[in-house]
């Protein structure tokens, strides 16, 4: 998370974090962000329960999310990506990443908003 947020405050993007789906719901509730970085799976919640509540709630349609994954839920991602259909899946990376890239992936989804 720090190596990924570094990389995007480098590239001069305002970066907010959450530490759970909750903190992330509560946030996205006030937060407009460009692009939307979800991390699939994390210790107390999953960025694919944060897409499922945005959906549900119509928050943040049309914005860009990227999502993050370790290969071992390849199945998992692509089966619940698959269930929730939501068209604002830019791109997916798969864990360990280069945080470069995944900003690179960020500057090229703004620039075509």
């Amino acid at each position: 998370q720090r190596l990924l947020r570094v990389a995007l405050e480098k590239k001069g993007w305002q970066v907010f974090v959450a530490q759970d789906a909750d903190e992330a719901i509560r946030k996205l509730t006030y937060c407009y962000p460009e692009v939307l970085v979800l991390d699939y799976c994390t210790p107390s919640g999953s960025g694919i329960e944060v897409l499922a509540t945005l959906h549900r709630n119509g928050l943040r349609k049309g914005t860009p999310i990227i999502v993050l994954n370790s290969r071992a839920a390849d199945y998992r991602v692509e089966q619940e990506m698959r269930e929730w259909q939501h068209e604002d899946i830019a791109f997916r990376f798969d864990k360990p990443f280069n945080p470069q890239e995944l900003a690179y992936v960020v500057r090229k989804l703004v620039i075509t908003l």
